[in-house]
C-alpha cells in the first residue's frame, strides 16, 4: 500500500491510498468516511485520473527519446508513453515542467520518491489543492489507458477561493499599488508608466487576483546568475514575489533590468488560480513579452527596455499571433484559459485535435529548444510541423496561400525568400530585413511592419537602390525589384 495524494477540504485533512490496483480514502483524524465524504474521495478522483475521452497527439522527443503523447479532453490532463517504464528522470521531468521540479540527472530514486506534483481540482464550486506523489501515479500508469501522462497542470497551492466578476478601475490600481508596502517608491513609479497596457488590460482581468498581487508583490534582486534573469510567483511559498537575478552589486531597480522587472510585473495581471493547459506556457510567455516591448516606456535607452526573454520564438509565435483578433489574445493572457484560444481556432478550422496540436507542437519546440540536447534534424521536424498547422489556420482564415504575404513568408520561410530572391539576381548582394515588426496592441503605435530590401557591389558594399515594402505591396514586386535592376 502506498500514499497516493493529499488534500485539505473543509479544514479536514483527507489522504488517498493506492492498493491492489483499488484506491481508497482516508482522514489523518481517527474515524471511517461517510457517505459524503466518499463521493468527495470519487469526485477527486474523477479529476486527476483518465476520464477515457482521450485522443492521441505527436510524439514528444526529450532527451533523444520519443515518448506517445495522449491528451484527456474532458480533464486538459497530458499523458505520455516511453519504451522504458523505469526511465524515471525523463518521466519526472516531463510530467513537472517547472522550474521548481525539473530534476538533476543525477538526482537519485529516493530524492524522486519524495517529490510531488499539484493538482487543482473544482469541488462544489471551491477550488482545493491535491499534492500528488509522482511515483505513486507512475505506479498506477501501466493499469490505466494510455500509459503516461506528458504534463499535469501548473503546481498552484491556492486556499479555497471564489472568484470575484467586477472589473477594477485605474484608480483601484493605483490605489492598490501605492498601499503596497514592499515595493520601492521608484518600482510604483516604473509600473505607472504601463498605464496604457493597464487600461487596455483590465477589462479581462480578475478584481481578486489582481487586488491581491498589487497590493503584495515584491522584489528580490540576486548579485547571482538564476535559471531565468527574472521570475513571478502567482502560488506556492514565495508567492507574489518577483525576482531578479544578476544584478551585480547595485540590488535595486535600474536600466540594467528595468525589462526584467517589467516582464514580471505583466504577469502579475494574469489570474493566480489554475494556468491550464500548461503547454500553452510558451505561447503565454512570447505573449507576455510582446505586450512589455509594445507598451514599453522610451524615456530610457531603448536597449534597457526591450524584452528578449523569448525572442527566440518570434518567428513561429508572431506566425501564430496572426491567427487571432488582438482582443483575443489580451483575453488570453489575463486568463490563461486555452478554451478562450481553441474557441477562435474552432472557428476558423472546426477541429479541435488541430488546435491542440498547434500549440502542443510549439512548447514541444520551445522544449527542444530550451534543453540544449537535440540535433538540427529533430528540431527542423518540429518547425516544419508547426509551419504546416499554422499555415493551415492562414490559409482557411485569409482565403491566400502563405507565401502570396511577405510578412507570413518573411516569419515561416525567411532563408527560403532571401534564396529565392538571390536567384533573381546574381550581380548584387541583396539584404532583406525587417525594419519593425507588427504591432498588435499598442494603439498608439503604427500597427503595420515594414521591410527594407538593399542591393549593394559585392565588391564594395556600395548601395546601389533601396526600396521599403509594407503590407501594401505583394511578393511578386520583390521578385520584380530584384529582377530588374542589373549592371
Amino acid at each position: 500500500m502506498q500514499k497516493f495524494g493529499e488534500f485539505s477540504y473543509n479544514n479536514i485533512d483527507y489522504i488517498i491510498y493506492l492498493n491492489n490496483k483499488h484506491f481508497f480514502g482516508a482522514k489523518k483524524e481517527k474515524g471511517p468516511l461517510t457517505n459524503e465524504e466518499n463521493r468527495l474521495m470519487q469526485d477527486v478522483l474523477k479529476q486527476i485520473l483518465p476520464s477515457g475521452a482521450i485522443i492521441s497527439l505527436k510524439k514528444t522527443i526529450y532527451n533523444h527519446n520519443y515518448y506517445q503523447h495522449y491528451l484527456d479532453l474532458n480533464n486538459n490532463i497530458h499523458y505520455f508513453y516511453g519504451q522504458n517504464i523505469n526511465d524515471l528522470i525523463n518521466l519526472c521531468y516531463l510530467y513537472n515542467n517547472e522550474e521548481e521540479y525539473v530534476l538533476d540527472k543525477h538526482l537519485d530514486k529516493e530524492k524522486i520518491r519524495e517529490m510531488r506534483y499539484k493538482r487543482l481540482v473544482k469541488i462544489n464550486k471551491t477550488l482545493i489543492t491535491i499534492n500528488i506523489s509522482i511515483l505513486a501515479f507512475l505506479t498506477i500508469i501501466p493499469l490505466i489507458k494510455p500509459d503516461i501522462g506528458k504534463y499535469i497542470n501548473n503546481p498552484v497551492s491556492l486556499a479555497i477561493r471564489e472568484i470575484d466578476k467586477r472589473k477594477m478601475t485605474l484608480e483601484e490600481v493605483y490605489d492598490y499599488l501605492d498601499k503596497n508596502p514592499y515595493l520601492s517608491q521608484e518600482e510604483k513609479e516604473y509600473i505607472h508608466r504601463y498605464e496604457d497596457f493597464i487600461v487596455s488590460e483590465l477589462p479581462y482581468t480578475n478584481y481578486q487576483d489582481l487586488k491581491d498581487n498589487l497590493l503584495n508583490m515584491r522584489t528580490f534582486y540576486h548579485n547571482e546568475l538564476g535559471q531565468n534573469l527574472g521570475t513571478w510567483s502567482y502560488s506556492g511559498k514565495n508567492k507574489y514575489n518577483i525576482d531578479i537575478y544578476y544584478c551585480g552589486e547595485n540590488l535595486a531597480l535600474n536600466p540594467q533590468n528595468y525589462n526584467i522587472f517589467s516582464h514580471e510585473v505583466l504577469h502579475a495581471f494574469t489570474v493566480n488560480y489554475k494556468h491550464e493547459p500548461s503547454y500553452l506556457n510558451p505561447f503565454y510567455e512570447f505573449l507576455n513579452m510582446v505586450l512589455n516591448n509594445e507598451y514599453a516606456s522610451n524615456e530610457e535607452n531603448i536597449s534597457f527596455n526591450y524584452d528578449k526573454g523569448y525572442s527566440f520564438l518570434n518567428n513561429e509565435g508572431f506566425a501564430i499571433m496572426e491567427l487571432f483578433n488582438p482582443e483575443t489574445l489580451r483575453n488570453f493572457h489575463a486568463n490563461f484559459k486555452g478554451d478562450i484560444l481553441f474557441n477562435e481556432l474552432e472557428m476558423i478550422i472546426p477541429d479541435k485535435n488541430l488546435a491542440i496540436s498547434l500549440f502542443n507542437t510549439f512548447n514541444d519546440y520551445y522544449n527542444l529548444i530550451t534543453s540544449h540536447v537535440y540535433t538540427n534534424e529533430e528540431r527542423d521536424s518540429l518547425k516544419n510541423n508547426l509551419k504546416e498547422i499554422i499555415a493551415q489556420y492562414y490559409e482557411a482564415k485569409y482565403q491566400k496561400p502563405t507565401f502570396d504575404d511577405i510578412y507570413m513568408l518573411y516569419l515561416l520561410d525567411s532563408n527560403k525568400l532571401i534564396d529565392e530572391l538571390a536567384s533573381h539576381n546574381q550581380d548584387y548582394t541583396i539584404e532583406f530585413r525587417i525594419v519593425h515588426n507588427k504591432y498588435y496592441f499598442n494603439q498608439n503605435l503604427p500597427q503595420d511592419y515594414q521591410f527594407l530590401i538593399t542591393l549593394k557591389i559585392p565588391e564594395t558594399n556600395e548601395i546601389i537602390q533601396e526600396m521599403y515594402l509594407d503590407s501594401t505591396n505583394k511578393v511578386e514586386e520583390l521578385y520584380t525589384f530584384v529582377s530588374q535592376r542589373t549592371k
